[in-house]
This record gives structure tokens, sequence and C-alpha cells, in this order.
């Protein structure tokens, strides 16, 4: 077995990895909940545009919006655990990245 296939079965084993698996679908097939996080996204979206136009009014009116989809996410527990373990996958995937930067970059300057 390679290099390659051990580490992606590693992470295929991970609970948390197996949990988010679980979860995905179940949120992705109801409309309510695809929504929700929908809107959570674009909205960011819009309030860093905004923040970065300076626009004042409309970073106000939109921290709002932001906080008020937040609070209807963290009414709903499966969402909340998802974006809980989508968090914990990015930073697990950020960690491997960097290992195999440093890795790579350590064989090259010998």
């Amino acid at each position: 077995m390679n290099l390659e296939t051990k580490l992606l079965n590693q992470i295929k084993a991970d609970p948390n990895v197996k949990r988010y698996q679980v979860i995905e679908p179940i949120i992705n097939k109801n409309p309510h909940l695809k929504g929700l996080l929908a809107k959570l996204k674009h909205t960011q979206q819009q309030l860093v545009n905004a923040k970065h136009l300076k626009k004042t009014q409309l970073i106000i009116s939109l921290e709002e919006q932001y906080q008020t989809i937040l609070n209807e996410i963290n009414d709903t527990p499966l969402i909340q655990e998802y974006l809980d373990l989508q968090t914990y996958i990015n930073q697990l995937l950020t960690t491997i990245t960097n290992i195999l930067e440093t890795t790579i970059n350590e064989n090259i300057e010998r």
C-alpha cells in the first residue's frame, strides 16, 4: 500500500470525517437546511464586500442579517454539528498540507 492510500485511509477512518459523511447528505437533501447554509454563505460574502468598500450602513445591516441566520443555525443542532465538523476537517487538511510542504521542502534543501 502506497503512502497516499495509507493517508487517505487514515482520513476516512477518522470518526469526525465519518460523521460528516453521514450528515452532509442529510443536509443536502433538506431544502430548508441547505438554504439556511446558502443564506449564511451569501451574507458572509456580502459582508466581506461591504467591509472592503467601507459601506458602514450596509455593514451594520448585513451583520444583523448574519446574526439572525446564525441564531437560527445555532437553534438547529444538526447544522451546528455539520459546521463544527467542517471546521475540524478543514483544519485537519491544512495540518496535513503543512506537514507535507515542510517535508518536501526539507528534502529539496538536502
